[in-house]
């Protein structure tokens, strides 16, 4: 009630003077926060220096397409390869005062098709009986609560049901143009590094509870630092796209007599920037080596752009899987659809099973269908569909 207050109260009349009272509610809000966190550090003295330590993972896929409608993509069948490869340097240490201090920096290996640096993600947190505040560039609660629809590979490795849809490929119009902006990803989290603050509550009896703030929820530190961009050369991003991204969510993690039940409850919306909203929630079960999850994530608002060639506008996209393991061995079925209001949708049909060949040496692969279809009024659709397989290798490290 109190959050729903806040974002009615944003067009309330200020006693101050307007936007400068708005920018010192903001810095006494974040002042406050760091305050409360030193006073519960207390002496905050690190019994040791930040140890460093270094990891990573590396995963090579090999598979093919074959489409029953091409789509207009004309020799788009065959086979192809994809790669996934990133090295993590993580620092730790402990205070005296029992709060923990991590950091990560996630490194890209492979070659980043625009030129820009290849760090995927950069953050610090702090964490103790209070809860973990983290800074940086990491998605916020809404994926870091999410509940999804489990592959067969639970979890492991880069390919999923957005990349089923992706080996596919959208489909082309009639004269040979790209409909890819028809779309909406297949995916029920934002799955955005922008840079941002979260804290997330202890858990009480299975239930955390979590916010995300961000300046700006499409601003990284590499266009933050660009000059001539959008956002200008400066720690303050400039115009009214994107402000003042605000994250909430809830999570439960409980086991209830050999049985486990997770789910979540999230939203996020841009607190001065109009009537714009994204919405999830996942529920699964696990017992006995079975897990049956799915969850849902909807994007609505006046002011969400209208569905059209350059943006899919309003969303729903929901998931839904059985996965089973024993042993080294796992395997699973999940489901996936999206319906924009552009009138493009996907839905892909995933079977997998993996394979631990040993600790941290996995074996995958997946057998799938996937349709990426745009409907327009009064003409024939664009549509593209087809079956694939993919087969890789994931090595964690």
């Amino acid at each position: 009630m109190g959050l729903e207050m806040g974002v009615g109260d944003k067009k309330a009349p200020s006693s101050g003077t307007g936007e400068e009272d708005t920018v010192m509610k903001k810095i006494l809000a974040g002042t406050t926060a760091l305050v409360a966190l030193t006073l519960v550090g207390g002496n905050a003295f690190a019994a040791d220096k930040i140890a460093l330590s270094l990891g990573g993972k590396q995963e090579v896929y090999f598979g093919g397409i074959g489409s029953f409608d091409d789509g207009n993509v004309k020799d788009g069948d065959g086979l192809g390869m994809d790669t996934d490869t990133e090295v993590y340097v993580t620092g730790s240490t402990k205070l005296d005062n029992g709060i923990a201090i991590k950091a990560m920096i996630q490194m890209e290996a492979e070659a980043n098709r625009n030129g820009a640096r290849n760090v995927d993600e950069q953050w610090i947190e702090a964490s103790g009986a209070f809860g973990a505040l983290r800074l940086g560039e990491k998605e916020g609660v809404m994926d870091r609560f999410a509940v999804r629809a489990p592959l067969a590979d639970d979890y492991l490795g880069y390919f999923s049901m957005v990349n089923a849809a992706d080996w596919l490929k959208t489909p082309l119009t009639s004269t040979g143009g790209s409909t890819a902006n028809y779309f909406a990803a297949l995916d029920t989290r934002p799955a955005d590094d922008t840079l941002r603050v979260t804290y997330v509550t202890p858990a009480f009896w299975g239930v955390q509870a979590g916010v995300s703030y961000a300046p700006n929820r499409d601003i990284t530190r590499s266009n933050l630092s660009t000059p001539g961009s959008a956002s200008g050369a400066t720690g303050v991003p400039t115009g009214e796209t994107g402000r003042d991204e605000v994250q909430v969510g809830l999570a439960l993690n409980k086991e209830f007599s050999g049985v486990k039940v997770f789910a979540d409850g999230s939203f996020s919306t841009l607190v001065d920037d109009g009537d714009e909203w994204l919405y999830r929630g996942g529920l699964g079960v696990n017992y006995a080596g079975f897990t049956l999850s799915g969850s849902y994530m909807g994007r609505s608002g006046e002011d969400v752009p209208n569905g059209s060639a350059t943006n899919p506008g309003e969303y729903s996209i929901w998931e839904a899987g059985l996965h089973y393991a024993t042993g080294p061995y796992g395997v699973g079925f999940s489901y996936a659809q999206n319906d924009a209001e552009s009138g493009a949708s996907r839905t892909v049909y995933n079977l997998g099973g993996t394979y631990t060949m040993g600790p941290g040496i996995n074996v995958i692969g997946h057998v799938f269908y996937a349709d990426n279809t745009v409907e327009r009024s009064g003409a024939k659709d664009w549509s593209r569909d087809g079956i694939g397989a993919v087969t890789g290798l994931v090595l964690a490290f």
